[in-house]
């Protein structure tokens, strides 16, 4: 879990470019653009992903312990696929 006043990907990209390649990181908002404590952190390769998974998960962070573990969430259906 983030800290809830974790507002800035930036911060968070910081952190895990000590220890990995990031690609991207995104922050997950409710809509009136509050964090909701989870952040979704891709990397170059999965080596990096692994990488910084080790070294973070269970590390302090702005005074909360973060909790870090692997995502791959199931792929979208391209548009077409909507029309019905």
């Amino acid at each position: 879990a983030l800290p809830i006043f974790t507002t800035k990907p930036d911060e968070l990209r910081q952190l895990f470019e000590k220890y990995a390649k990031v690609k991207e990181c995104r922050l997950v908002t409710y809509r009136n653009g509050e964090s909701k404590g989870l952040a979704y952190v891709d990397f170059f390769d999965d080596e990096n992903a692994r990488l910084a998974l080790s070294k973070t998960d269970g590390l302090e962070f702005q005074g909360s312990t973060l909790s870090v573990a692997f995502s791959n969430p199931p792929k979208r259906p391209a548009k077409d696929e909507f029309a019905g």
